[in-house]
C-alpha cells in the first residue's frame, strides 16, 4: 500500500498535449495506421519464425549426424 500512496503523492498530472497524445495511442482516431503496423509486425514475426525453423532443422541435422562441434563453431563465426 505505501507504494501506491507514494505514487499518488508524487504524481505530476499530464499536460493537455500529453493527455491527447496518450489518448490517441489508447483509442486512435484512424485505425488503418494501427492495422498497417500490426500487419508489418506480423510479417516480420513470420520471417523471424522461418529463420528460426531453418536454424532448428540445421541443429537437428547436426545432432543426428554428430557434427555438433562443427555447427557450434560455424554458428559462432556467423554470429560474430
Amino acid at each position: 500500500m505505501p507504494t501506491i500512496l507514494a505514487f499518488f503523492l508524487h504524481h505530476e498530472p499530464l499536460t493537455e498535449e500529453e493527455a491527447y497524445t496518450w489518448s490517441l495511442k489508447v483509442e486512435p482516431r484512424d485505425t488503418s495506421e494501427g492495422y498497417k503496423q500490426l500487419l508489418m509486425e506480423d510479417l516480420q514475426l513470420r520471417r523471424d519464425m522461418e529463420q528460426l525453423q531453418v536454424r532448428n532443422s540445421d541443429l537437428e541435422v547436426c545432432r543426428r549426424d554428430s557434427t555438433w562441434p562443427d555447427f557450434v563453431r560455424n554458428a559462432r563465426t556467423t554470429l560474430s
